[in-house]
């Protein structure tokens, strides 16, 4: 018994799915992973919709131009596929539109609520949350002023008033000495013991003030609070880390202004001084912004409780 020759439109059809096969089924498949992976994101519907409408598209192309079913085996099988696919974004709008869990405890809401609150304090409206909020809340703005002021009156006593010194007394009452090892030198005693030395022409610590000390005590209480979901947890230590790094450029930046000229240190924060400033704006020229992971955090927060910005 011959072969049936095949018809000319048969031919062209079964080619080009042949040669096309390969680049269909990859793209159907990149779709429905992107749909899947959506649907662990709990992500925008708007872009859920349009791979549900790429997936189908691709699919249907995908399983008319398959040579193997016939017209009815098709059929049969895009609307499974379509049912699939539909039902695939309804779980995604079912998970977008979630209510808190009820297996999320009171207590972690009331740390969530506790966490939005530290970063944006109720004293402040939502328009003045922002990079300067942040400065102010881990205290850098008064701790950096005071500080110059501090080593101002180390090196040139004669140049701080009784009243301003008064003022850095009162502010750093009840602080901790911050020493930078990198401006300190160690030698052992005979007993063992370890001797901090300060290195001549060197600057070697700041004080930390109490608010940014209870700051930063608040914040390393929440990166390590079991009640927090671990992706908020992750960032809160990233924040932290940022924090630290603030925290120990002002080491840093005072000792190289002071190395380059002294009076770029004892004529900081004088008005009439031409060294205006100097110290000041070297240190926020290099601090790193908070606000950029602060935000993470929040919109995290806020998408945990299903709650608007």
């Amino acid at each position: 018994m011959s072969d049936i020759p095949e018809s000319p439109r048969s031919a062209v059809r079964s080619s080009w799915a042949e040669r096309w096969r390969v680049w269909i089924a990859a793209g159907e498949t990149t779709f429905i992973v992107g749909l899947w992976l959506a649907a662990l994101g709990q992500g925008d519907m708007m872009f859920v919709a349009l791979l549900i409408a790429a997936a189908l598209i691709a699919s249907i192309i995908s399983i008319v131009s398959n040579t193997y079913f016939s017209p009815r085996q098709k059929i049969g099988i895009g609307i499974v596929v379509s049912v699939f696919l539909c039902g695939s974004g309804g779980v995604i709008l079912y998970r977008h539109n979630e209510v808190v869990p009820e297996a999320l405890l009171a207590s972690q809401l009331t740390e969530l609520k506790a966490l939005d609150t530290f970063l944006i304090s109720p004293r402040e409206s939502i328009d003045a949350y922002n990079e300067e909020h942040l400065r102010r809340l881990f205290d850098f703005e008064s701790m950096l002023s005071n500080n110059i002021w501090m080593w101002r009156r180390n090196i040139l006593p004669t140049s701080v008033s009784s009243e301003r010194s008064a003022v850095i007394d009162t502010y750093f009452d009840g602080s901790v000495v911050a020493i930078d090892p990198r401006y300190v030198a160690f030698t052992t005693a005979s007993n063992g013991a370890n001797i901090v030395n300060f290195i001549p022409g060197k600057l070697p610590y700041i004080r930390d003030s109490k608010q940014f000390m209870a700051r930063r005590n608040e914040l390393l209480s929440f990166s390590n609070s079991i009640q927090l979901p671990s992706n908020v947890r992750g960032l809160l230590k990233s924040l932290l880390k940022i924090v630290d790094d603030d925290h120990n450029l002002m080491t840093e930046v005072i000792n190289d202004q002071y190395a380059q000229n002294a009076n770029n240190l004892i004529g900081d924060q004088d008005g009439g001084s031409s060294y205006l400033g100097k110290t000041t704006n070297a240190y926020w020229a290099r601090f790193r912004p908070l606000k950029p992971e602060a935000d993470k955090i929040i919109s995290s927060i806020r998408s945990y409780l299903n709650v608007g910005p």
